[in-house]
């Protein structure tokens, strides 16, 4: 497996445009994720909302641009448990935040047992809602304040609340 991490300095400019078209796959992969859907959807307990996955990356010193493209839930949830093809797969974009108590801990959350994820423990952010898109661009940083206002219940526009936002 050739697996690996990198990390780099955060340039100062990103932007997440919204590429034309959705996501294609051959009708096979789809009559798979169709059957995978009704499998895990039983009881109705997800949403088979929009999502978008990351289609393309332009990485410079100074600008990262990550197109995205739609496609949906039930397709993001097939491919983290099959094996896909790269124009196939479903890696998507989800931001989060790094909050710090004024006494200096890390805050997370755990993930609830109607999720995806049960009993995960990680940051507070999360996928991309259609409330984070405008003018055909992803907003990150929107998105990354209503899931720390929704999972932990900081206002980070609360001056009160929150001493220090940073955004890179």
């Amino acid at each position: 497996m050739n697996d690996h991490i990198n990390i780099i300095k955060a340039p100062t400019m990103m932007q997440f445009p919204i590429r034309a078209g959705k996501v294609h796959v051959s009708e096979e992969t789809q009559r798979k994720i169709e059957q995978h859907w009704q499998e895990i959807n039983k009881d109705t307990t997800f949403f088979r909302g929009t999502l978008y996955r990351m289609n393309d990356i332009k990485l410079t010193a100074d600008e990262l641009t990550i197109g995205m493209k739609e496609t949906d839930y039930a397709h993001h949830l097939y491919a983290k448990n099959n094996r896909l093809s790269k124009e196939e797969a479903c890696p998507i974009l989800a931001p989060v935040a790094f909050v710090v108590s004024s006494d200096g801990y890390l805050l997370f959350g755990r993930m609830g047992g109607q999720t995806a994820k049960p009993g995960v423990i990680q940051c507070a952010g999360g996928g991309i809602d259609q409330e984070d898109v405008s003018l055909n661009e992803i907003d990150v940083v929107s998105n990354v304040i209503r899931e720390v206002e929704e999972e932990l219940g900081i206002h980070v526009k609360d001056d009160c609340e929150v001493k220090a936002f940073f955004c890179r």
